[in-house]
């Protein structure tokens, strides 16, 4: 039955995304209502079960790892330097206190608030970066910046959860030491991956040479493309381990797997086999995991989550425009910057189901941040796509010395 319904979600999820594709919509909007007309919101004929689950996860870690291919070190430090920091911050701090004080105003707890908050604060790396592909723009600074700026949201995220994990309800009672670990492991894991690009630098691409020509001479198939999966899963077991989400590994892995392991000619054969996998096959289960996963609310909920959802939108939408100008973007590319950081997706899923497990939340608020998350998601390319009508040509050149100034 598991092995059907996967065919089935697989199936009508490629049959709904190619529909809005030929509509001229992002195809992540149909598979999304693909999961959700499948799902126990409509008929109730796929259930979300762990082995779901795990193919979304997956179609999660491809995503990402076809993202951090396109990157370098290099310009992800450049990125964070000149607009990323601006951007992530501006991006998480005003959602994150609108969500806090609507939390407050409708008399919930401290911590449900903060809580709220947090949520509302989060980008969807993987959504993000299929966005950005369906649309052309992941190889631009624009897109650099939303994925690195959406990293540094979800790693900071990351950290206030481990704060409120072990609170209590009310704000003195959040756990200084609880956050201070966090931190520490969030300090680790980035002086080993930058220790190890670093070393690698030295290197001059010896080590990648050596691998592909090793990788050339063994006898099993596909040991070209498997061997760096293994360093890629080796980061994102690194990054969970320390506690942090396997997101922000598997990033990191790619990266130092694209500029240093292989040549540029065995590169772009693995980002053709990465972009087969991703786009072909294992996204759209995860985009359908996001619609298969939706629950039905009560209407005492709604005014929470109309307010919810206007402050979401307009505290990400404005804090990261606001940074994005301080960075020195101008006004057409950092509203492609501010609408791109808006989907929360399936880190705002993950941190929800986490509060709802530990009881943090309850299941309307759970409720609420799924509907929340789903509207979030499939608003964010019709956005784009009407916020940058008529300046594609300057968003869409290929990244320079500096942020495009337009």
């Amino acid at each position: 039955m598991a092995l059907l319904e996967l065919i089935a979600l697989f199936f009508v999820a490629r049959v709904f995304g190619e529909l809005c594709s030929r509509a001229r919509v992002p195809p992540l909007a149909g598979e999304i209502a693909a999961g959700a007309l499948l799902g126990p919101l409509v008929l109730g004929l796929v259930q979300p079960g762990e082995g779901i689950q795990l193919v979304a996860d997956l179609g999660v870690f491809f995503l990402v790892y076809a993202a951090g291919m396109e990157m370098t070190f290099r310009g992800v430090r450049r990125t964070i330097k000149e607009s990323a920091a601006a951007v992530a911050a501006g991006s998480f701090a005003l959602p994150f206190l609108l969500g806090f004080l609507v939390g407050l105003a409708f008399g919930l707890e401290a911590r449900v608030s903060l809580f709220l908050g947090l949520a509302l604060s989060l980008t969807a790396l993987p959504v993000s970066v299929r966005i950005l592909r369906d649309v052309g723009w992941l190889g631009t600074d624009v897109g650099h910046t939303i994925i690195t700026a959406g990293l540094l949201c979800d790693v900071a995220g990351l950290t206030v959860l481990a704060g409120l994990v072990g609170s209590g309800t009310t704000i003195p009672s959040l756990d200084p030491w609880t956050t201070a670990q966090v931190a520490l492991k969030v300090a680790l894991f980035f002086l080993t991956v930058f220790s190890v690009e670093r070393v690698l630098r030295l290197g001059q691409d010896a080590l990648g040479r050596w691998l592909a020509h090793r990788s050339d001479r063994w006898h099993s198939r596909g040991a070209t493309f498997s061997l760096p999966i293994v360093i890629v899963f080796a980061f994102a077991v690194y990054s969970e381990f320390l506690g942090l989400h396997f997101v922000v590994g598997t990033f990191f892995g790619s990266v130092i797997v694209a500029e240093y392991l292989f040549p540029k000619k065995e590169g772009e054969r693995l980002r053709e086999s990465i972009a087969a996998i991703s786009d072909g096959f294992l996204a759209p289960f995860f985009f359908a995991y996001l619609g298969l996963i939706a629950v039905a609310f009560t209407l005492e909920a709604a005014p929470l989550l109309l307010v919810l959802l206007l402050v979401a939108v307009a505290g990400k939408v404005g804090g990261s425009y606001a940074g994005a100008r301080l960075a020195g973007y101008g006004p057409w590319s950092s509203k492609v910057v501010a609408v791109g950081m808006n989907g929360r997706g399936a880190m705002e899923l993950v941190i929800a189901l986490v509060g709802l497990e530990l009881g943090i939340i309850t299941g309307v608020e759970f409720s609420i941040l799924v509907v929340l998350g789903l509207v979030t998601t499939v608003m964010t390319p019709f956005l784009l796509r009407w916020f940058t009508r008529g300046a594609q040509q300057a968003i869409a050149a290929a990244p320079s010395a500096a942020p495009p100034n337009t």
